[in-house]
């Protein structure tokens, strides 16, 4: 692997207001862990932060803090700001030159799956694994052949081609990569099916709740002149005088 070289100041005041003075400076606070403790970092803000935009899980920085011997590290964490996402600080691993080492390294593909060809759709269950190998053999990633991986195919993490002195420190039998069939269609006939079986059970309570003829709807008005009204009576015929 090719080390990134980015310049750093080593800081002595620690507290929280020189750490404040560095990001109005421009740079990132930081510090380096070793077996010898931690020494507090400027890193010089945009070389640092271009070089953040991408993934770089695992990959090895010669920090150039002025000595003749640049020092290997490694990111171990990075703090953020939770609204807008800048960076607060960065915690570096030092990394002694020639020791074997945990590393994590991002999982590349390579290759289009058989199994997307006849319709499946490649997912990608482990991004990065665990490796565990001195400085100078650390590879750039880790590809994955995936171009006969058939449908419903999987492969592990012991299936990553291993370049020489490196050793995997993740568990073989974890999933790396698989091809799956595509449920679209089969999730819009359940939906369908479900949809018809609500129908169906609410059609009776449509059918229970509604007045049968004859009952429970009000009389009908008598007609006209019918005999539910009481007819009036005739005039007499008048008097005898």
């Amino acid at each position: 692997m090719a080390f990134t070289t980015l310049p750093a100041q080593v800081r002595e005041d620690c507290s929280k207001r020189a750490r404040k003075g560095v990001r109005h400076a421009g740079n990132i606070p930081g510090n380096l862990h070793g077996t010898e403790g931690a020494r507090a970092l400027a890193l010089e803000g945009k070389p640092w932060t271009m070089f953040l935009r991408t993934d770089q899980t695992g990959h090895l920085i010669e920090l150039d803090l002025g000595s003749a011997e640049k020092e290997l590290a490694t990111i171990r964490e990075i703090q953020r700001e939770p609204l807008f996402g800048g960076i607060l600080h960065i915690d570096l691993l030092h990394i002694a030159r020639g020791q074997t080492t945990t590393f994590e390294l991002a999982v590349h593909t390579v290759g289009k799956p058989k199994g997307v060809e006849d319709g499946g759709v490649l997912t990608l269950h482990m991004p990065h694994v665990k490796i565990r190998c001195t400085p100078d053999s650390l590879p750039n990633d880790l590809p994955i052949n995936v171009r006969a991986v058939i449908l419903g195919g999987k492969l592990h993490a012991s299936d990553l081609e291993l370049p020489p002195g490196v050793e995997l420190e993740t568990p073989g039998e974890a999933l790396v990569v698989s091809v799956d069939a595509i449920r679209v269609k089969a999730d819009v006939v359940e939906a369908a099916a479900e949809a018809e079986v609500v129908a169906e059970l609410a059609a009776p309570a449509a059918v229970a709740g509604k007045a049968p003829a004859g009952k429970g709807a009000p009389a009908a008005a008598p007609a006209a002149g019918g005999k539910a009204a009481a007819a009036a009576p005739a005039a007499k015929p008048g008097g005898k005088k």
